[in-house]
């Protein structure tokens, strides 16, 4: 919630129902506030596919075994489990313990009778820098965020050839050029503070969300839009263009708005 307080099952209701037709999975990080449980509820009642994932490097065992308990062998829901979010990019570990971590959560899923994808996450520059996190036997497909917002030379309209030329700069490195690459995070925020061609306004982000749609026309399955909902928990930073609370591209959540803790305008 923006408050920071864990939604309620009929709150995350809410927000799935909120969700428009034209997307089929729905990406979690983690494992608190009960998410998975109640994500795998909201997902069979609207209709979507669940993209779990582990968030904390120090809890894997742990965190695995709270998605196998939440799952109770029924696992016809979850598409995905990430191993990690951007833990190289952010300096949590290497890629050796990125692989070591998802070694682990794989023998665990698989004695209990999971049989989806397995991936890890980093950001598509961090990727680039250490192509061994693709380069794993164990996952089974490049899960990268990549986020044209970040580059100061790149305007909205340019979102989606951005990601297309830095996806064709990534497969260059990998030693199987065909392996499948996802986009699990891409977005624009619709506000905070612009920076050269990067300018935050709610146009700026409607044009390149559209543009970045328009790229992956032909491969909407290997897009995950960041993020569904604003996110007023989270803090805003000088060092992220004060814009983490806005990339919501459907606005504020509709839990939030019911809650009186937002406004429905944003």
């Amino acid at each position: 919630m923006a408050d920071s307080s864990c939604k309620t099952q009929d709150q995350v209701n809410a927000d799935f129902a909120a969700i428009p037709s034209g997307y089929s999975t729905v990406r979690l990080y983690g494992v608190d506030c009960n998410q998975i449980t109640t994500g795998i509820v909201a997902a069979k009642k609207y209709g979507f596919k669940i993209f779990a994932g582990l968030y904390n490097f120090g809890s894997v065992s742990a965190d695995t075994q709270t998605i196998i308990t939440a799952a109770n062998g029924d696992w016809s829901t979850i598409s995905t489990i990430a191993v990690g979010n951007e833990w190289v990019n952010n300096g949590v570990t290497d890629a050796a313990g990125v692989a070591s971590a998802v070694s682990t959560a794989k023998a665990l899923l698989k004695a209990a009778g999971y049989t989806g994808k397995l991936v890890s996450v980093d950001t598509l520059a961090a990727t680039k820098l250490y192509p061994a996190l693709c380069n794993n036997a164990d996952i089974d497909f490049c899960a990268v965020n990549c986020h044209p917002f970040f580059d100061t030379n790149t305007d909205a309209a340019s979102a989606g050839s951005f990601i297309t030329t830095q996806i064709t700069e990534l497969r260059a490195l990998l030693s199987n050029p065909n392996m499948e690459i996802v986009i699990t995070e891409t977005g624009w925020p619709s506000s905070g503070t612009s920076h050269d061609k990067a300018v935050v306004s709610k146009d700026a982000q409607t044009t390149a969300i559209a543009a970045i749609k328009s790229a992956f026309s032909s491969n909407q399955s290997n897009l995950f839009l960041f993020s569904t909902f604003n996110d007023y928990w989270k803090v805003n930073s000088a060092a992220l263009y004060n814009a983490e609370q806005a990339w919501g591209y459907l606005g504020n959540a509709p839990s939030d708005i019911a809650a009186g803790l937002v406004a429905a305008s944003a």
